[in-house]
């Protein structure tokens, strides 16, 4: 992590101190974890824990989770234990005191009303309040949320509409993918502890404008942001563009269907009835597809209004077989 004050929003120092403190809960859940041999519950807590300590500067802690999780995820109890003595000694050695201080912590600047709307979703929680910080010191407007579920009554209680999502994809209940199939079209990316080339494989195929590798430096968190939100608004305009080319396409087609309507009622040309479609819609100042559309459907009726034809063909084909054989 950058050392450097300018590097660190307001108010960090207090959520590394709030990281250290809670430490020794977590490892004492741990311990209990560990001699029950329930590793579901210990690599839940290593893997929160390799995803968060580097962020508060304390990196060892977070190694030595990734390790226990690891050794969790082979069903090891030697490995394990002996990941978690690495653990402990780590835990020690990132102390308060040996993290990086945010002596120049200053109050945080205001954020503008019109800022971008950023929803953050992390079960994480010391996570989730320096991501946020350092969100809203860069100028964004910030709605965080612990899990997917209240992410989704967020969304629901407020009418805002968030320009980004910024999800975890692991995740208890439902994970960031499931979420992200639930945005109604909000742009997301995604946050994971897993290097494996596969769940990069799913952020990409579920649509993400971007993808971040944990443990996140909100100095490598605010630039992947701000690139997201450039290609959410690229594709905006792309599918926009492609909806006002659809939509003229369509109009194109239902004029030149209206001017083959005029050029047969009015025997004239093709120049001719644009011409005389366009001037019509000119003198009641309406928009010339609205005019083709209100002509397309008249032909119609009129159509389904005629009646059945008695020409000779037709009689002829009613008449009995040995007349028509005459």
């Amino acid at each position: 992590m950058n050392d450097t004050t300018q590097a660190h929003p307001p108010g960090l120092a207090d959520l590394r101190a709030a990281f250290a403190d809670g430490l020794p809960d977590q490892l004492a859940r741990v311990r209990g974890a560990l001699r029950q041999g329930d590793f579901a519950a210990v690599r839940a807590i290593a893997h929160t824990l390799s995803g968060s300590a580097a962020t508060f500067g304390c990196r060892r802690v977070g190694s030595a989770a990734a390790a226990l999780d690891a050794a969790c995820r082979a069903a090891d109890l030697a490995g394990s234990r002996a990941a978690f003595d690495a653990l402990c000694a780590a835990a020690q050695a990132d102390a308060p005191g040996s993290c990086p201080a945010d002596t120049g912590a200053a109050s945080a600047t205001p954020v503008p009303a019109g800022a971008p709307l950023i929803l953050l979703v992390d079960d994480d929680a010391l996570l989730l309040a320096v991501l946020a910080r350092a969100l809203e010191a860069d100028g964004f407007r910030v709605c965080a949320a612990g899990d997917a579920r209240q992410a989704l009554a967020l969304l629901q209680a407020d009418h805002a509409r968030p320009q980004l999502a910024v999800l975890d994809i692991a995740m208890p209940d439902m994970s960031g993918l499931d979420l992200a199939a639930q945005l109604d079209g909000i742009p997301y990316m995604f946050l994971s502890a897993s290097s494996g080339t596969e769940v990069a494989e799913q952020a990409a195929a579920a649509g993400a404008v971007g993808f971040l590798l944990k443990p996140i430096d909100p100095a490598q968190l605010l630039p992947a942001v701000r690139a997201a939100l450039a290609r959410a608004a690229d594709i905006h305009e792309l599918r926009a563009a492609e909806q006002r080319l659809t939509l003229a396409l369509r109009e194109g087609r239902e004029t030149g269907m209206a001017v083959g309507v005029l050029m047969e009622r009015y025997r004239i040309d093709r120049h001719d009835a644009l011409r005389l479609l366009r001037n019509h819609a000119r003198s009641n100042h309406r928009k010339l597809n609205e005019v083709a559309t209100e002509l397309l459907q008249a032909a119609e009726a009129l159509n389904a209004l005629a009646p059945p034809r008695t020409d000779l063909p037709a009689a002829r084909a009613s008449a009995p077989a040995s007349e028509r054989r005459k």
